[in-house]
C-alpha cells in the first residue's frame, strides 16, 4: 500500500466520522504530494462538543492503522496530540483524561468500522483526484447511506 493510499484512508477517516457524528460539515480533503493531507471540518457555531471534537482527531490515526495495519507516524501523534489539547482545554482533569479517551477511542472505532466501506470511497476518490469538495464529498455519501 502507497503512502498516498494511506494519508487517503487516514484523511477519509476524519471525513467520514466527522459527518457521523453531526454538527459538523467536510468542505474540503486534500492530498499532499508528500504522502500527508488536509481535511478542512467546520462545526456548527454552538454545537462545540470536546469529546466529539477529539474522536474526530483521533479519526485518522484509529482508520489508518485499522484499515491499513500501519503503526504511529508522526501525522497521527499530532492527530493524537490534538484530542489530548482538546480534553485538556475543556478543562478534563489529567486523572479523568484516559478514562474518557477510552470511551472516545471505543466510539471511534466502532464508527470506522460501521463506516469502512465508505471509507474506502473517499479514499479511492480522494486518491483519484487528489482534491475532494463537499459537493463530491456529500455525493458518496448519498451512494453509500
Amino acid at each position: 500500500m502507497t503512502g498516498l493510499t494511506r494519508a487517503a484512508i487516514h484523511e477519509a477517516s476524519h471525513c467520514v466520522v466527522a459527518l457521523a457524528l453531526g454538527d459538523r460539515r467536510v468542505s474540503r480533503i486534500v492530498l499532499h504530494d508528500t504522502g500527508g493531507g488536509l481535511t478542512t471540518i467546520l462545526t456548527r457555531r454552538g454545537c462545540r462538543d470536546p469529546k466529539k471534537d477529539a474522536a474526530v482527531c483521533l479519526a485518522g490515526p484509529i482508520g489508518e492503522m485499522l484499515r491499513t495495519g500501519s503503526t504511529l507516524l508522526d501525522g497521527q501523534i499530532a492527530d493524537l496530540d490534538n484530542a489530548v489539547a482538546i480534553l485538556r482545554t475543556a478543562g478534563i482533569a489529567p486523572d479523568d483524561a484516559l478514562d474518557v479517551l477510552d470511551e472516545i477511542f471505543a466510539v471511534t472505532v466502532a464508527l470506522i468500522e460501521r463506516h469502512c466501506q465508505l471509507i474506502d470511497a473517499v479514499a479511492r476518490a480522494l486518491v483519484r483526484s487528489g482534491r475532494l469538495d463537499e459537493p463530491q464529498i456529500m455525493q458518496i455519501f448519498r451512494g453509500h447511506v
